[in-house]
């Protein structure tokens, strides 16, 4: 037998301590797990915000930053606002979570070599969202500025893309993750 081969049984109290463990194990693989459910809730990832186009130069060189803003994964062009006032309404109904402005001398600044201005505006209310999209516009100014910059041999950067971040200003995240 086991035992005169110098093998102890096993006790009651063993068994105690090799259950114990594995119940504690489990019990923490499920909160690990659940923890992970609530951790996936919160998005990592940023992509295709529903981007609104207000183009009010109606040229190439304004067509050539929409597509590019297109281009990028951070922007899903949803549509053109008719004015600024119907951009705003839009956005405030969550319609949109980003626009993107190209005002009228945009195509004649960058003709005469001045810095032509865009503007991306952003609910910041979601602000890893908003970050991403930031980002997002600041890399497309940057390529289609390097374009524009292969053809003109201005003093300045030939675009720039202003980025207004509406609701959350600061990009603050602590007042928009609720624990639980």
């Amino acid at each position: 037998t086991a035992a005169g081969r110098g093998a102890a049984r096993p006790t009651p109290e063993d068994r105690l301590l090799v259950e114990l463990p594995v119940g504690e194990l489990l019990a923490g693989t499920a909160a690990r797990g659940a923890l992970a459910e609530r951790m996936a809730a919160i998005r990592t990832e940023v992509r295709n915000l529903p981007t609104l186009v207000l183009v009010e130069s109606h040229s190439s060189e304004s067509r050539a930053l929409v597509q590019v803003m297109e281009n990028t994964p951070n922007f899903t062009l949803i549509g053109e606002a008719r004015s600024r006032s119907d951009l705003e309404h839009r956005i405030n109904s969550g319609e949109a979570r980003a626009a993107v402005i190209v005002p009228p001398d945009f195509a004649t600044d960058i003709k005469r070599g001045r810095t032509a201005l865009a503007q991306v505006i952003v609910d910041a209310a979601d602000p890893m969202a908003s970050t991403a999209a930031i980002s997002g516009a600041a890399l497309a100014g940057a390529a289609r500025s390097a374009e524009l910059s292969v053809l003109q041999t201005g003093r300045g950067p030939p675009l720039e893309i202003r980025v207004r971040p509406w609701y959350n200003p600061a990009l603050v995240s602590s007042a928009y993750i609720v624990p639980g």
